[in-house]
This record gives C-alpha cells, sequence and structure tokens, in this order.
C-alpha cells in the first residue's frame, strides 16, 4: 500500500487564536482530526487508545494500512502524541483532545499548520485582544496551499470578516492590514418601515421569527468553539443567553455584526 496522503485542511476547520505577545496561533480541534479519518481511510478503520506514561495522557492513533482492500487481513499501525499535562478535572477531558489532535499529526493531518508564516496582531489590535468587554475572535477567510502542501495564503479577519488583521501571500507579509472595507449602503427596510414611530417601539418589542431565522441561519454554520464564542458575544454585549431573548433593535444590530442584511 502506498502512503496514506491526508488532504489538506479548509478554512472552516482551521481555528485561530492570539498567544503571547500578540502571535496570532493556527490549530485545528479534535473534530476535524474524526472527520478527515473518517474521510480518509472510513470509519472502522482507525481507532484510538488513551493511557498514561508519568501523569502524561498520551494517545495512540491506529490505522488500518489495508484499508483500500477489503480482501486482505487488517494491518494496524500505530502512531502516538502526549497532551499537555494537566491534574484538574476540568482540564482531563482537553488533555485527552489535545493527545489526539496530535497524534493526528503525526499522521499529516493539519502538519501544515506547523509551517505556517509567524504572524503577529498589529498594535492597534492588541490592547484589545485583553479587553473581556469587546473580545477579538479571528478567523480565517483565506487559505491557499501550493504543490507541496504547504500555506502559499491565509488572511486573518475579525469583527466576523469584515477587518483585515494579518494577510500573507507567496512568502511574505502584505501590508494592508486592519482596514475596514464598507460595504455600498443599501436601503434600510426596517428603518424606513418603523419611522416615525419613536425608539421604544424597537427597543421593546421581541425578535421578529425573520430576523431570529437569519440570526440563527448564519451562526448554524459556525463550527464548535466559533459558536461558544458567539454564545460568549451575545450575553457580555447583549446581557441575554439566547437569540430569543433579544429585542428586534438587539436583533438587527447583531445581524449587522454578524455581517447579515
Amino acid at each position: 500500500m502506498e502512503k496514506i496522503e491526508f488532504r489538506n485542511l479548509t478554512k472552516d476547520e482551521v481555528e485561530v487564536r492570539v498567544g503571547g505577545g500578540g502571535s496570532i496561533l493556527l490549530y485545528k480541534t479534535a473534530r476535524v482530526d474524526a472527520e478527515v479519518l473518517d474521510e480518509t481511510v472510513g470509519q472502522g478503520n482507525w481507532q484510538k487508545r488513551f493511557y498514561q506514561v508519568k501523569n502524561t495522557m498520551i494517545c495512540s492513533v491506529g490505522i488500518n494500512i489495508n484499508y483500500d482492500d477489503p480482501k486482505k487481513e487488517p494491518v494496524w499501525v500505530w502512531k502516538d502524541d502526549a497532551g499537555d499535562d494537566d491534574y484538574t478535572m476540568e482540564k482531563v477531558k482537553a488533555e485527552a483532545s489535545d493527545s489526539f489532535k496530535r497524534a493526528g499529526f503525526a499522521w499529516g493531518i493539519g502538519r501544515c499548520l506547523y509551517y505556517g508564516p509567524k504572524m503577529r496582531l498589529p498594535d492597534n489590535l492588541k490592547a484589545r485582544a485583553q479587553d473581556k468587554n469587546n473580545p477579538l475572535y479571528l478567523d480565517v477567510s483565506e487559505l491557499e496551499y501550493d504543490k507541496n502542501g504547504r500555506i502559499s495564503k491565509i488572511t486573518i479577519t475579525t469583527d466576523w470578516g469584515k477587518t483585515v488583521v494579518y494577510q500573507w501571500e507567496n512568502g511574505r507579509k502584505v501590508n494592508n492590514q486592519t482596514t475596514n472595507e464598507k460595504a455600498p449602503k443599501k436601503p434600510n427596510v426596517l428603518e424606513e418601515a418603523t419611522k416615525g414611530i419613536g425608539d421604544n417601539f424597537l427597543d421593546e418589542s421581541e425578535i421578529t421569527q425573520e430576523t431570529k431565522e437569519k440570526i440563527t441561519t448564519i451562526t448554524g454554520k459556525l463550527s464548535a468553539d466559533r459558536y461558544n464564542d458567539f454564545k460568549k458575544y451575545l450575553q457580555g454585549t447583549f446581557g441575554v443567553q439566547t437569540i430569543g431573548d433579544l429585542t428586534e433593535k438587539q436583533g438587527q444590530q447583531l445581524l449587522k455584526a454578524l455581517g447579515g442584511k
């Protein structure tokens, strides 16, 4: 059997966080590893095991290297890696997840993330990265690879894609960061429909089903991690737990922040 080739990760499968000193770090979730393994070798042709060495959690991922020929007997090859050492019960699951992701790297899943460009936040966003009242959530809006599977182009954005934080292409940084691109102004249907009745109507009225569905459509496409970020944003900005608790005015503000219409 030839070498197992795992596809490149898509931009929606790569997560972003801010590290020490304003560094921009790329990472994947354990869910991505599981989905890529299912897609490449099939659900029945890979497995994982966990064990500890000197209180360090280690994951071993095994793949049946004869997965592409059901007539042959399964031949299992295992690759292992360790997760971060932490004894607290809150972190046990995270430690297991981390070791699984690293074992996935050992097999080559998302290994290109190790060789991506060294990215840093521009100075005007470093303070915001520490501001809990105005969280800085980052996304990968563009991601391309060269013929060797290395990242050749990447664009990091914030404010739900409206602000470019970092751009890198063909081996160098592109100097057009933190520029806000404003879309052409469109008629505000809600504003026209409610003209003359005052803000109290929107402040007090419950969110409409139409606005709620628009927001749900956008947030339904977020990864699990990004959806958790959205929930924190919802609570921190509007003081509510669910979209249904918003007023119509808040719903319209949220929809605008998400880039919806």
